[in-house]
């Protein structure tokens, strides 16, 4: 058979579309959480993902992280600026470092959700009542 004459078996699609390159992305979506003026940021997660399992390594550094996302800074940081905290690899037990990992978690959930902090500008993000427009206040957090 001649090059051209070749047909395309399904097989042969199958097996071009399980090769590598079109592979599934490991990443899970994140479920977003909308702030305002049009700011969001992806679920905060931990890694490693057994952190809070009995028998979860301490000997690996662990780190909160999420995704914060202004739409003022999309062409700076079009994926979004990626958050991370490490505080918790001071804690040598177990215990210790899990117990201050769900602390960051909250603290990070009530200053970005609750406080609207902004960590691309470091502000807090308040609404204007009058005008509808917001205003950005600086703030000294970390």
């Amino acid at each position: 058979m001649k090059r051209s004459e070749k047909s395309t078996s399904p097989q042969r699609c199958a097996s071009y579309v399980n090769s590598t390159k079109f592979k599934k992305s490991k990443r899970r979506n994140k479920e977003k959480t909308h702030l305002l003026n049009g700011c969001w940021r992806t679920e905060i997660s931990v890694t490693p993902e057994t952190w809070e399992n009995k028998n979860a390594s301490i000997k690996a550094p662990w780190q909160v992280w999420y995704r914060f996302f202004d739409p003022q800074f999309k062409l700076k940081y079009p994926r979004g600026k990626p958050v991370q905290v490490e505080r918790m690899n001071s804690f040598k037990t177990l215990e210790d470092r899990q117990e201050a990992t769900r602390k960051i978690k909250s603290d990070q959930e009530k200053l970005i959700d609750h406080f609207k902090y902004n960590p691309i500008t470091e502000r807090i993000m308040t609404e204007d009542e009058e005008s509808g427009k917001s205003r950005r206040s600086r703030i000294g957090i970390y």
